[in-house]
């Protein structure tokens, strides 16, 4: 009896150990399963970071394959512009090799002017009545200082240099109070914004009804290329027009007074033999209202002219208002052109004005138009070779690229 008791407790025993040691085997088994799955996971991840790396890697490489083909083409536009000044210098060596000499060039003016139909006459004595002027005004070239003139053509180079960096910028400030400076503009660009005029008038020239005197109005003016501009566009298409009255409006009025005495006693003159008077005065596009000071120019003239002004303005709303508020005074059959390089703040306010206009019953869209013509101005060997030298920010304008609006109120 004993040894059954004995039996049975030592089977009941072996049944515990037994089972025990199964379920270890079980949850060694199971722990072993979900390290192996754990274990498959990770190397899952690991290979996809990996392969993620290899990726990111590739993309470093092509973004520096990208930066350095940049740099070779940063380098290229550097040299093919180099190239550019270089063939530009070629040109104007060639041009001045083929330069008529003075005293071959009047017996030759007439013929000259019939083979160019179409293009600004006296074109090729403009730089000469420029220099004329200038040499002739000691506010400008004193010999005492300059010694030769040559040598004063030479000492314009930085201030001409200083324009053409100022004119680069969307929205121009410039002080003209310098003699110099006025100067480097009367050789540089003042030529080119007389063609630039012609133009805009040429492309027109059977809308307008000028009769034997005309009333104009022209703002931000300053030397008054552009009524030189008008002498030229009269001459040619207008010869019963027999004077002119002006009203120059620039908020530099006074500082540009040197200038405008050059082109009313030596451009003018030259271009168009009528009568010709006016007067200048300050006014600022800029400042609220200031157009209703001169409402009674505006209203007894019947040609008002904005060129090469817009982007010297700060206060952009006010001078469209200005603007606005002169087309409302401006008597019927007047001409409002307003003609600028082809700067963004330009082109905004051009298209603002004549989407204004459109909008209207009283005015209308005669022409609203870009034009990128060549310089049609031979530029004097004495000016290429002591100014505009074509090294650096020296180099001449070969071609005038600008855009324009003219209006018409009937």
């Amino acid at each position: 009896m004993i040894e059954y008791f004995f039996l049975a407790n030592l089977a009941g025993t072996l049944n515990l150990a037994f089972s025990a040691f199964i379920g270890g085997i079980i949850g060694a088994t199971a722990t072993l399963i979900v390290f192996l799955l754990l274990s498959k996971k990770y190397d899952q991840e690991f290979k996809n970071i990996h392969s993620n790396t290899a990726k990111l890697k590739k993309l470093e490489n092509k973004v520096f394959s990208l930066r350095n083909k940049n740099l070779d083409l940063v380098k290229q536009i550097a040299r093919l512009q180099e190239e550019e000044k270089k063939l530009q210098a070629q040109v104007e060596g060639l041009q001045n090799a083929l330069l008529i000499p003075e005293s071959e060039e009047k017996k030759i003016t007439t013929e000259i002017h019939k083979k160019v139909q179409g293009k600004p006459i006296k074109k090729i004595g403009l730089y000469k009545y420029i220099l004329e002027g200038l040499e002739k005004n000691i506010n400008f070239y004193n010999p005492q200082n300059h010694e030769t003139f040559e040598k004063y053509l030479q000492s314009l180079q930085k201030p001409a240099e200083q324009l053409w960096e100022s004119y680069r910028s969307d929205r121009v400030k410039v002080n003209y109070s310098d003699p110099s400076t006025q100067a480097a503009y009367l050789i540089r660009y003042y030529p080119h914004y007389v063609q630039m005029t012609y133009e805009i008038l040429q492309q027109c020239s059977k809308t307008f009804a000028f009769g034997k005197k005309i009333n104009a109005c022209f703002f931000g003016a300053g030397p008054c290329p552009e009524v030189a501009g008008l002498a030229q566009f009269l001459t040619k298409y207008y010869p019963q027009t027999k004077e002119i009255f002006v009203h120059v409006y620039d908020i530099a009025s006074d500082q540009w007074a040197l200038s405008r005495a050059i082109t009313k006693d030596f451009v003018l003159p030259n271009l168009w033999k009528g009568q010709f008077s006016g007067n200048a005065h300050h006014l600022d596009l800029c400042s609220a209202n200031s157009f209703e000071s001169v409402s009674e120019a505006i209203e007894n003239s019947h040609l008002f002219v904005f060129q090469n002004c817009l982007n010297e303005i700060w206060n952009i709303s006010t001078t469209k208002e200005n603007i606005k508020f002169l087309l409302e005074c401006a008597p019927l059959n007047s001409f409002i052109v307003i003609g600028d390089l082809r700067y963004a703040q330009n082109r905004y306010i051009l298209e603002d004005i004549a989407e204004f206009v459109q909008r209207t019953n009283d005015y209308q869209i005669i022409m609203l138009d870009e034009l990128d013509i060549p310089s049609s101005l031979r530029i004097p060997q004495m000016v290429t070779e002591n100014l505009l030298t074509s090294v650096g920010g020296l180099v001449p304008r070969s071609h005038i690229k600008f855009m324009f609006l003219v209006i018409g109120k009937f």
